[in-house]
């Protein structure tokens, strides 16, 4: 409890949070104000740290992974897959899917020991690259290989 008060306290004299610590987490993600955007679904479980939708109700889903494990990217996979099926009921067009934007801030890789701090997965046709679909993306953030300083940040 003091380690968090502490942790409280310096976050709020700097100018950046850290969300990497367990108070930089609670207060971008804690706050009664974003409880709302965490969700539940049905069967088997999913709990998105944020779930947002934009005016086009395209949705968006934000977490954050502090450990590696085996199945990250297979995981993320089935939450894009879960967010896409969960748009349609029977009867309904499949022209009216929206789109799902996977957005995972990591302090881990996802299967390589790449210098990548930013990975961008879409669906693309491999022949030719002439055919992709943007509107299903995975978008992996490795914080661990940021490199500026904070002078630098904007």
């Amino acid at each position: 409890m003091i380690r968090d008060e502490r942790e409280h306290r310096k976050i709020a004299k700097s100018r950046y949070i850290n969300p990497m610590i367990d108070g930089g987490f609670k207060i971008l993600f804690g706050s009664e104000k974003s409880k709302e955007l965490t969700e539940t679904l049905g069967e088997k479980p999913i709990r998105y740290d944020i779930l947002c939708r934009d005016a086009d109700r395209n949705k968006y889903l934000l977490e954050m992974q502090v450990k590696g494990h085996a199945g990250l990217l297979e995981r993320t996979f089935y939450y894009i897959g879960r967010a896409l099926s969960s748009q349609l009921k029977p009867g309904d067009d499949y022209s009216s899917l929206k789109g799902v934007y996977g957005i995972f801030l990591t302090w881990c890789g996802i299967g390589d020991d790449s210098q990548a701090f930013f990975k961008d997965f879409r669906m693309v046709n491999v022949e030719d690259m002439s055919e992709r679909v943007d509107e299903i993306r995975q978008i992996f953030i490795n914080l661990r290989k940021f490199a500026k300083e904070e002078d630098e940040c904007s």
